[in-house]
This record gives structure tokens, C-alpha cells and sequence, in this order.
């Protein structure tokens, strides 16, 4: 396991403040990207589900090998696998 900001982490700011500010579920600050083009808004996207794409991972792992279960004791594949699509739409900038 890491020790990072927990998830969920947000997107704030834009085009009009020529920042994007990635911030954990309490509001601070994880980190910045500065607006010079379009892919900006793509990357901040990623950064923003990169705690969300760990959980899911964690999860994959532990539920296809079960003999090291540390990360999700109680985790089944298809459960697993929807943390996986929800965090790639999060990724992508897609509903969930």
C-alpha cells in the first residue's frame, strides 16, 4: 500500500485561470498543471484519477491472486473490474 492523499481527487480551475489544480477529498492541494494547450485539461483528467486507477489495480491483483489478499480481502473480479471502468471514465473525463 502507499501513502498518499486519499482519493477522491478533483479538478478546479481551467482555461479562464490558466491553471488546473488537482485537489484531494479535504480541498488540498496535490498538485498543478499550467495551462499552455489543449492536452492540459486531458492530463490534469489522468492525475486526478491516478488514486482511483491504483484502487482498481490493487483490486485486479488481489482478486486474481488471491494468496496475497492484503489489498482487498473481500474483493470478487467483477467487482474489481468496474473499479477499473469507473476509473478509466474518470481518466477520460467521462460520467460515471
Amino acid at each position: 500500500m502507499t501513502n498518499h492523499s486519499p482519493a477522491p481527487w478533483k479538478i478546479e480551475g481551467g482555461e479562464s485561470r490558466r491553471v488546473f489544480l488537482i485537489n484531494d477529498h479535504k480541498g488540498n492541494a496535490v498538485g498543478e498543471i499550467v495551462y499552455s494547450d489543449t492536452r492540459n485539461e486531458s492530463d490534469a483528467k489522468l492525475i486526478a484519477a491516478a488514486p482511483d486507477l491504483l484502487e482498481a489495480l490493487e483490486a485486479i491483483a488481489a482478486s486474481v491472486y488471491m494468496e496475497d489478499t492484503d489489498f482487498y480481502p473481500d474483493c470478487c473480479f467483477n467487482t474489481a473490474m468496474q473499479m477499473v471502468f469507473d476509473a478509466l471514465k474518470k481518466a477520460e473525463g467521462m460520467p460515471q
